[in-house]
């Protein structure tokens, strides 16, 4: 097992690992995933992350290398730890402890994934019309996917889907727990949704900006 994968994550440029393999110009490029003349794929050095327009794929250094090179998340790390010249450290067996905490950490990461999926898919060019935030500031929906921005707008949205798990969401701070009518609710309820990035630029939480004139104008969830 490789346990510095949060290190080598940091330590890969976007646009230094997407340039070892596909010709960059000004963060442009024909997307390496589909056929295409004119560039639709660009990368984001600010959140390290790459995104393509035409066909829709995305995301960090390792997943890029991962739906190029068609292989695993560790051959993916060692891949990048070689253009990279990083170290790699290996465990070879985790105590019981470990593993769980190892797998506990897998199922946050997958729910955060998926909620920043839904959220985003809460806004379709071709269905809703962007909140008056987004107009205002002008955001195009080039700049809305790249960011991964979207909004929770339906009611309890996160405590009715059955694909959560409720423990998780109680622990990042998704869905809060009403003692009085001892049932939970989802903490972001009207508001655009922003993702928080780490340094490796895996997600660790949300922000969420109030649309219907709350008092409280952002919430965050813990970060996990």
């Amino acid at each position: 097992m490789i346990i510095n994968a949060t290190d080598i994550k940091a330590g890969a440029s976007i646009h230094d690992i997407v340039s070892h393999y596909i010709d960059l110009k000004g963060g442009k490029a024909c997307c390496p995933f589909h056929t295409e003349k004119t560039p639709s794929f660009a990368v984001s050095e600010r959140k390290n992350i790459f995104k393509c327009f035409g066909c829709g794929k995305g995301g960090d250094a390792v997943s890029f290398v991962m739906e190029l090179k068609k292989c695993t998340y560790p051959e993916a790390l060692e891949e990048i730890a070689t253009i990279t010249g990083t170290r790699i450290e290996r465990k070879e067996h985790m105590t019981p402890q470990e593993k769980e905490e190892h797998q506990k950490q897998l199922e946050i990461n997958k729910q955060l994934k998926y909620y920043c999926q839904l959220v985003a898919e809460s806004y379709q060019p071709k269905e809703v019309t962007p909140p008056f935030t987004f107009n205002k500031r002008q955001w195009s929906w080039n700049t809305m996917e790249v960011f991964q921005l979207g909004g929770a707008f339906q009611l309890n949205q996160l405590t009715s889907d059955k694909s959560f798990d409720d423990n998780v969401l109680d622990k990042i701070g998704l869905i809060r727990w009403n003692e009085k009518k001892q049932n939970s609710y989802d903490s972001f309820r009207n508001r655009l949704i922003f993702p928080i990035h780490n340094h490796a630029g895996e997600i660790v939480g949300f922000a969420g900006r109030s649309t219907d004139g709350s008092k409280v104008k952002y919430i965050n969830t813990f970060q996990s």
